[in-house]
């Protein structure tokens, strides 16, 4: 592992929270490559030796799309408390926590670098951080969302930015896209999608021995992957270690109350709800927001896979129909996903998490109380931002909604 050059402490969150979790799992050897993923992530951005090229900040863009170009991207997604003050003097004070995250640990590469910096304004500190960026001089790519699906141009608006997108990335980084190498990028990410989707479906059986933190860092590891095939193959790896580890030890199946946790994406090292739902003696048995939404984004191009225009139109228009993110006005997607869910019986209530100052996420939560009231699931709102001084506060509240969702198990067997 890399030596991090720090300034002061508290840039020391990162790599103390990837420690800890290390040191948490030490008989799960295949977490490793993981953990080693993440802080090499880390250490290239704190040294400004960055030689991907292309730099995309938050997850609402389709990887493959710019994989195609020859480059593998390099994605900064938010999630630490110490960046967010790196940015404090760039914007005010209650811009949301990711926006800030990602924007300090912007500043953290030098803006002389030749990096292209992809940009989708999912939110208007997004839109203002793309400004910001361009004042200092750095070759930004702002990619707008249509928030109105319904839209007849919505799509077509969306697939010729996706198109000029390409453009921008292959003579940035002089490459050529072809049919061959964009069949390739799609095939490559796939596969990658579909392990992740198969480890978040079995990691809740494993609970006893694979922390929420370890979880967090091995779905955000995904856009951290220096190679995407390496990461598929280490995950199965990871996947036939637990599976193992589970008969040795004799391990039956975890009897928490199952909570489907929403919201808000959560990005590691903010791992401050998954520990205190764990810490409440709370199961989280799925996970819906935009980071993860990847795992269901599977683009089919096999009768397209000759002509690249329509590839790319495959490739665009999948990602739109099936992309999560708060900028939809009416956000379907997530509604039928959790609609599903809630009437399978399968969770006991919903933690909805709500990051300060992001709205859009919140716009949602009138929608998700009144369905879930349907299927007789209690939903509970979190709102709290990267800082750790509301941990009592909000474990008091996380405990009385376990003892809840207990008592409803005592109640339902009586009946």
């Amino acid at each position: 592992m890399q030596n991090i050059r720090n300034n002061n402490p508290q840039e020391d969150e990162f790599i103390s929270s990837l420690k800890n979790v290390l040191k948490e799992h030490s008989r799960v050897r295949s977490l490793r490559y993981f953990i080693n993923q993440t802080r090499r992530w880390y250490w290239k951005l704190q040294t400004g030796q960055i030689t991907d090229r292309v730099v995309v900040l938050g997850t609402a863009v389709p990887e493959e799309l710019i994989m195609a170009a020859g480059v593998i991207p390099f994605r900064i997604l938010g999630g630490s408390r110490s960046s967010c003050t790196w940015s404090d003097d760039l914007v005010p004070r209650d811009t949301d926590p990711v926006s800030r995250s990602v924007l300090g640990f912007v500043q953290q590469i030098p803006a002389e670098k030749d990096l292209l910096y992809i940009i989708p304004t999912e939110s208007d500190s997004m839109r203002k951080t793309a400004y910001q960026l361009s004042l200092e001089g750095r070759k930004v790519f702002p990619v707008d969302i249509p928030p109105i699906r319904e839209d007849k141009n919505a799509l077509d608006k969306w697939t010729q930015q996706m198109y000029r997108m390409m453009e921008v990335t292959a003579e940035h980084v002089h490459g050529k896209i072809t049919a061959a190498s964009l069949q390739a990028a799609v095939r490559m990410t796939s596969r990658a999608r579909i392990c992740l989707h198969e480890f978040i479906l079995m990691a809740p059986e494993y609970d006893s021995f694979l922390s929420p933190s370890a979880r967090l860092i091995i779905q955000n590891s995904y856009y951290y992957a220096e190679d995407p095939e390496t990461w598929t193959l280490k995950l199965r790896e990871l996947m036939r270690e637990l599976r193992r580890t589970a008969i040795q030890m004799g391990h039956s199946q975890n009897r928490s109350p199952r909570v489907l946790l929403m919201g808000s994406p959560l990005y590691f090292p903010n791992d401050k709800i998954p520990r205190l739902l764990n810490d409440a003696g709370l199961c989280i048995f799925r996970q819906e927001d935009a980071a993860d939404n990847i795992q269901y984004i599977i683009p089919k191009i096999g009768k397209d896979r000759r002509n690249l225009k329509k590839m790319i139109r495959t490739v665009a228009g999948e990602w739109y129909r099936k992309d999560t993110s708060c900028v939809y006005l009416k956000n379907e997607v997530m509604r039928r996903r959790v609609r599903a869910l809630g009437a399978s019986g399968q969770i006991e209530g919903v933690v909805f998490h709500v990051l300060k100052g992001q709205i859009g996420q919140d716009f949602e939560l009138a929608f998700y109380e009144e369905l879930m009231e349907k299927y007789s699931l209690p939903v509970f709102r979190l709102e709290t931002d990267y800082q750790y001084q509301d941990v009592e506060q909000l474990r008091i509240r996380m405990e009385a909604f376990s003892e809840m969702l207990s008592q409803n198990r005592v109640e339902r067997k009586v009946v």
